[in-house]
């Protein structure tokens, strides 16, 4: 597990601080994807990395980074209340029903189905 002892550790504040300028100044939407990284987290990165990065969302096709205005409005959020790591949060009976104590959950799902939103955003979800 990452922890702030990891040397990587600062590619991550940076992101937290930030996400858009890290977008902008590495040319990936999240730190796990610069390198150097082989940690749980990497391989749904790398799903949204292939529709983010190239043509059509074909991961064979040549790259080509999101103009800044798409990037810009791009923005992940968390099924659970915190930052998670790996598929084991989300099968954890006891996250879920924090998640859904504090209301993060119907708060996400106003998020996406507000009709006033709508038609300014795209949501994203990676199968586990």
């Amino acid at each position: 597990m990452l922890t702030e002892s990891d040397a990587f550790w600062g590619n991550i504040v940076e992101y937290l601080r930030d996400r858009l300028a890290f977008w902008a100044n590495h040319g990936v939407h999240h730190p796990f994807l610069l390198g150097g990284y082989g940690g749980e987290g990497l391989q749904y990165h790398n799903h949204f990395r292939h529709i983010f990065n190239h043509v059509d969302g074909n991961p064979h096709g040549a790259e080509q980074p999101l103009p800044a205005h798409v990037r810009d409005g791009i923005t992940f959020a968390e099924i659970l209340p915190r930052p998670t790591i790996g598929n084991g949060n989300i099968g954890n009976g006891a996250m879920l029903a924090e998640a859904m104590e504090v209301g993060h959950i119907q708060w996400l799902a106003g998020l996406i189905f507000d009709p006033t939103w709508a038609k300014r955003r795209t949501v994203f979800l990676s199968k586990p």
